[in-house]
C-alpha cells in the first residue's frame, strides 16, 4: 500500500470520528461525545448549563416537523454564539442542549453566561417567523463530582426557573444557599404551601399560553390531523348558528392532467407554499395534503367564494411558475354535524 494511500485513509478515518462526534441535525457535540469531554475536562472548574427550548411541541404541531428542525438548528448556533469558543456546546437529546462554560465558577460568573445565553435567544426571536424561547438551569463544578452528578443539579434548577415561568414569577438565576449550591435530588422541586394552593395562576399561564401574537398576514398552517379537528369543531357549531365554511381541495397535476413526477414538483410546491397564505385571510386554516396537494378550510365561505379563492391563487402560481403546470380545485361546502343516537 503506498504512501498516498495511508494518508487519504488517515484523512477519511480522521472525518469518520470527527462525524460520529457531532450530531448530524445541529452541528453541535452529541450527547456521548459532549458527556465524555466535559467529563475529562471539567477538573478545570466551570459551570454546567441544561437548556430546553420552550413550548417546542407546539411548535412542531403548529409550523411542522421541519419547522421544529429549523429551530434546533437555530438554537444550536444561537448558543455557540453566546458562549466562547473555547466552551462546549452539545445536543442531549430531542429539544434539550448542554452548555459548559470554563471559569464560571462563581454564581455571579455563572448568571452572567446565563444572561448571554438567553439575551441571544431573545434578540433573535423577533427575526424569525416562529417563537423561540429558551430556559436553562445551572450548576457550579464541586469536588468529586461525575457528570452525572452535575448535570442532575442543573436539570434541577431548570426544572424550578420552568415552574417559576408557569405560575408568572420571573425565572431568575436561582442562587445557592449561604451553605453552598444546593445539591437537589434530580427532578425534587421545592414548594411552599402558598405556591401549591394558588391555583387561579394557572388560568393566567393557560391565557397567556393560549393566545397568539400575529406576527405575519396570512391563514393558520396547521397538520392535517389539527385541521381536520377544527373542521369538526364548525361543523358543531354550525347546529346552533348560521356559520358558513368551505373545503377547497387545490391539486398541482402536469399539462396533461396527471400527477407530476417528482423532479420539480417539490419545487412546484414550495412556491405554492409561500402564495397560498398570501390569498387567504387570518381565519383561514391550511395544511399539506399530499406531496401534490394542499388542504384549505375557508371560514365564512361557500363554493362561489371558493372559486375566487382559488382563481387568485391560481393566477399567482401561473405567474411563478409558468412551465405549463396546472392546478385544479374542487371546493365543499361544510354542513352541520350529524347527532346519530
Amino acid at each position: 500500500m503506498s504512501f498516498h494511500t495511508l494518508t487519504e485513509l488517515e484523512k477519511e478515518n480522521r472525518k469518520l470520528q470527527k462525524l460520529a462526534s457531532y450530531d448530524e441535525l445541529t452541528g453541535v457535540l452529541n450527547r456521548r461525545a459532549m458527556e465524555k469531554l466535559i467529563s475529562d475536562t471539567m477538573f478545570k472548574g466551570g459551570a454546567l448549563f441544561v437548556c430546553d427550548l420552550d413550548h417546542f411541541k407546539a411548535i412542531n404541531d403548529n409550523y411542522g416537523h421541519l419547522a421544529g428542525d429549523r429551530c434546533l438548528k437555530c438554537a444550536a448556533e444561537l448558543l455557540e454564539k453566546a458562549v466562547r469558543a473555547s466552551d462546549i456546546v452539545g445536543r442531549y437529546g430531542g429539544d434539550e442542549f448542554v452548555v459548559f462554560a470554563y471559569g464560571a465558577d462563581t454564581p455571579e460568573a455563572a448568571a452572567a453566561v446565563l444572561e448571554k445565553i438567553e439575551g441571544c435567544f431573545a434578540v433573535s426571536r423577533e427575526s424569525l417567523q416562529m417563537p423561540l424561547s429558551i430556559t436553562a438551569g445551572w450548576a457550579l463544578t464541586q469536588e468529586d463530582d461525575t457528570f452525572e452528578s452535575l448535570f442532575a443539579r442543573a436539570d434541577s434548577r431548570l426544572l424550578e426557573r420552568k415552574r417559576l415561568k408557569k405560575t408568572g414569577r420571573p425565572a431568575e438565576a436561582l442562587k445557592p444557599s449561604p451553605a453552598g449550591e444546593q445539591k437537589a435530588a434530580p427532578g425534587a422541586v421545592q414548594e411552599t404551601e402558598s405556591e401549591a394552593e394558588d391555583w387561579g395562576q394557572d388560568l393566567d399561564y393557560i391565557c397567556r399560553d393560549l393566545v397568539e401574537v400575529i406576527k405575519r398576514h396570512g391563514a393558520f398552517c396547521q397538520n392535517y390531523d389539527t385541521l381536520k379537528q377544527i373542521y369538526r369543531y364548525v361543523e358543531r357549531g354550525m347546529r346552533r348558528n348560521e356559520q358558513k365554511a368551505c373545503i377547497l381541495l387545490l391539486s398541482l397535476v402536469d399539462v396533461n392532467g396527471r400527477n407530476m413526477m417528482p423532479q420539480g414538483k417539490s419545487e412546484k410546491m414550495a412556491v405554492l407554499e409561500t402564495i397560498i397564505p398570501r390569498n387567504l385571510r387570518l381565519g383561514d386554516v391550511y395544511t399539506r395534503y399530499s406531496s401534490c396537494q394542499y388542504l384549505i378550510l375557508l371560514d365564512d365561505a361557500h363554493s362561489p367564494e371558493a372559486e375566487i379563492v382559488a382563481e387568485r391563487i391560481n393566477r399567482e402560481f401561473r405567474r411563478s411558475c409558468p412551465d405549463g403546470e396546472l392546478l385544479f380545485h374542487y371546493s365543499y361546502d361544510l354542513k352541520p354535524a350529524v347527532l346519530r343516537e
